[in-house]
């Protein structure tokens, strides 16, 4: 897969997740959540997977998860085919979408599903998570947000295996106090 390739794919992305993000009903489930920390994390993940799913059915590869196909290994997954037989694998995605309010726990749950996209053989490696930290301010979130983004990057750069050629892409919705959106990292970060 090109490089081309892998950045239109990172701005498909990351364009669908901003336009999410910015709807409607989710500022309203947002806004459901800060009420009520019974938060909606179903609508997240399936409105995630769904939509991020719906891209690789678009560039005709074969799309598995909950919500297409069906699930394989990760949460989703787009497949390149050639008469039957599995011919690569463009985009392995986790989703790591439920805080709960337990910090370690969760944190263990992120590098728990990141590291299966550490040992895949993906060309595109995409990591969704949350900061949700309604009552801090967005400078504070979006600092914890990079610290979570460096110590999964530390894992990459520790794994004696990794390969030259992967990408990754972080997704991390952030929810604050004056309101809320997605950033992005890409490792390695793409060349100017």
């Amino acid at each position: 897969m090109t490089n081309q390739s892998i950045q239109a794919y990172v701005c498909e992305i990351q364009d669908t997740l901003t336009e999410f993000a910015s709807l409607p009903e989710t500022q309203q489930k947002l806004a459901d959540a800060r009420a009520d920390i019974d938060y909606h994390y179903r609508y997240w993940t399936s409105g995630v997977i769904r939509r991020i799913g719906y891209i690789g059915e678009e560039k005709r590869f074969e799309v598995h998860s909950t919500f297409h196909y069906k699930e394989r290994l990760y949460d989703l997954c787009w497949v390149e085919k050639d008469e039957g037989l599995t011919k690569s694998l463009p985009l392995a995605l986790e989703c790591e979408w439920d805080h709960s309010g337990n910090i370690s726990r969760y944190r263990s749950e992120i590098e728990y599903d990141f590291e299966k996209l550490l040992w895949s053989c993906a060309a595109l490696r995409v990591m969704i998570f949350e900061c949700w930290y309604p009552n801090d301010p967005a400078d504070t979130v979006k600092q914890k947000a990079k610290e979570e983004i460096e110590n999964l990057i530390r894992r990459i750069e520790a794994f004696i295996s990794a390969q030259s050629a992967a990408n990754y892409l972080f997704c991390v919705g952030c929810t604050y106090k004056e309101g809320n959106e997605f950033i992005f990292c890409r490792y390695p970060a793409e060349e100017s």
